[in-house]
C-alpha cells in the first residue's frame, strides 16, 4: 500500500545535518508515492541541499514530490546537485521544486533545467527559479533545456524578478513553444522589464504550441501600455488567464 507524506519544518534554523537527517528518516518509508517537504528559510546551504535531495532520491516508489528550499543559499553547484540527485527517482512523474532566491544565476539555472530534462517519467512539472538573477541568456536556456522533457503536459515557470528583459522573454516563450506535448501552460514573467513589444512578442511564440490548451500568462510589474489585448492572438477555443 502506498502513502503520502507532508512535511513543513521551515524556518527553524535546521542546517545542512539536521536536513539532512530528516530526508534520511523520510527515505525509510518503503512504500512513499507522494511527499511534500518544505524547508525554505533553514541555513541549509549547498551541501545539505544536495544531501536532502540524494536522501529523496532512495525512495523507490515515489511519483509525486514537492521540495521547497527557497532561500537556503543554495547557490549554482547546489541547485543543479539537487536537480542531479532527483532525476534519479525511477517513476517521478509529477515534480514541484522551489529554488528561489537562492543565487542560482544563470549556469545554475540552466543546469537546474538541464538535469531535470533527464527525468524519463516527467509528466508534470513546476519549477521556482524567482529572484535569482538569471538574466536573458540564463532564461532562454532554462526554457530550451526544459522543452527536451519527452512526456511534459504540464508546466509552471517561475521566473519573477530576474532581468530578462523583452528578448529573454520572446526566447523563453520560443523555446516552450518547442514542447510537443505541452497541454497546459502557467508561465510567470512579472518585474522583468519586458515592455509591450515583449509582450507581445511573448504571446506570439506560445501560440505556436502545437497542442496547449490552458495558459496562464503572467506579466504585471512589465511597464506595459495596458492596451496589450494579448488574448486576441491565440485561439478561440484556448482557456486564458492573463494578468497584466
Amino acid at each position: 500500500m502506498s502513502f503520502s507524506l507532508h512535511f513543513k519544518p521551515c524556518d527553524n534554523n535546521i542546517g545542512p545535518d539536521g536536513a539532512k537527517a530528516v530526508a534520511s528518516e523520510i527515505a525509510k518509508c518503503p512504500t512513499l508515492s507522494t511527499l511534500s517537504l518544505y524547508l525554505q528559510s533553514n541555513n541549509i546551504g549547498p551541501d545539505g541541499a544536495k544531501a536532502v535531495a540524494s536522501e529523496i532520491a532512495k525512495c523507490p516508489t515515489l511519483s509525486t514530490l514537492t521540495l521547497d528550499l527557497q532561500s537556503n543559499n543554495i547557490g549554482p553547484d547546489g541547485a543543479k546537485a539537487v536537480a542531479s540527485e532527483i532525476a534519479k527517482c525511477p517513476t517521478l512523474s509529477t515534480l514541484t521544486l522551489g529554488l528561489e532566491s537562492n543565487n542560482i544565476g544563470p549556469d545554475g539555472a540552466k543546469a537546474v533545467a538541464s538535469e531535470i530534462a533527464k527525468c524519463p517519467t516527467l509528466s508534470t512539472l513546476t519549477l521556482g527559479l524567482e529572484s535569482n538573477n538569471i538574466g536573458p541568456d540564463g532564461a532562454k536556456a532554462v526554457a530550451s533545456e526544459i522543452a527536451k522533457c519527452p512526456t511534459l503536459s504540464t508546466l509552471s515557470l517561475g521566473l519573477y524578478d530576474n532581468n530578462i528583459g523583452p528578448d529573454g522573454a520572446k526566447a523563453v516563450a520560443s523555446e516552450i513553444a518547442k514542447c510537443p506535448t505541452l497541454s497546459t501552460l502557467s508561465l510567470g514573467l512579472e518585474s522583468n522589464n519586458i515592455g509591450p513589444d515583449g509582450a507581445k512578442a511573448v504571446a506570439s511564440e506560445i501560440a505556436k504550441c502545437p497542442i496547449l490548451s490552458t495558459l496562464n500568462l503572467y506579466l504585471s510589474n512589465n511597464k506595459l501600455n495596458g492596451d496589450e489585448l494579448l488574448e486576441n492572438i491565440f485561439l478561440k477555443n484556448m482557456i486564458l488567464n492573463i494578468k497584466y
